[in-house]
């Protein structure tokens, strides 16, 4: 088991720098098969999960499976995106296709527990959906723009601040990203922690001075875009 992962590690970081004489050219790219491949490694993921929480015996085949399928995939596609998707920045495809990696290796030399690998789950499915992926980039787009306009406190635009940098665009992911349950609520988790301080705040305007209260916006503002960062990296924006 371990040289197996030994061996994916090596493949990995060795095509990490090798790779841009590979790559699938317009004329030999599908989309049916490669959302095929990125349904297969997440089904993949999913037995090896299995079979470690079952202590199948075939657990060292499984985990083989899903190395060959990654590699397969990493030599076809890990370096630029298909031509299907235009709207996606090569840097940020190699990122995300690192990330992938990444996340694949701690998962199978169990430096990350099987509930933390959804992000895995969640990148494979927009990419294996391109009509999907625009919608998702659309949100993105419109949320990024939201973020950077400073709120003018006390004004009847309050509410629509806080709903346009916050409430709008998560929920609007999570209707295109329901499946998973763990990225939803952790999405639905955040909107009710932030809109709390954001009331707080608001209530709070009364009895507090001016810099308290642009110190408790700043924070607020802070996670929001925290949060944004690190969405955007495992939708591929």
């Amino acid at each position: 088991m371990i040289n197996k992962i030994h061996f994916f590690l090596f493949i990995f970081f060795f095509f990490n720098v090798c790779l841009e004489s590979f790559g699938c050219g317009p004329a030999e790219f599908v989309i049916d098969q490669f959302a095929a491949k990125c349904k297969s490694i997440s089904e993949g993921l999913k037995e090896v999960e299995l079979g470690r929480k079952m202590d199948l015996p075939d657990i060292a085949s499984r985990t083989s499976r899903l190395l060959n399928l990654w590699v397969d995939f990493f030599l076809d596609h890990g370096d630029t995106p298909p031509p299907v998707f235009k709207s996606v920045d090569g840097n940020k495809w190699k990122i995300s296709t690192r990330f992938i990696g990444h996340e694949l290796q701690s998962f199978l030399r169990n430096e990350k527990p099987s509930e933390e690998i959804e992000s895995v789950l969640v990148t494979l499915d927009i990419i294996s959906d391109p009509k999907k992926l625009v919608e998702i980039h659309a949100i993105l787009a419109t949320w990024s723009l939201a973020i950077d306009v400073k709120p003018d406190l006390g004004s009847s635009a309050d509410g629509e601040w806080i709903k346009n940098t916050l409430v709008e665009p998560l929920c609007a992911l999570g209707s295109k990203l329901g499946k998973f349950q763990g990225l939803c609520f952790r999405m639905e988790s955040f909107i009710k922690s932030e809109l709390e301080e954001w009331h707080q705040m608001i209530s709070a305007r009364a009895s507090e001075t001016a810099e308290i209260i642009d110190s408790r916006l700043k924070l607020i503002q802070t996670c929001i875009k925290k949060e944004f960062s690190d969405l955007r990296k495992i939708l591929i924006w």
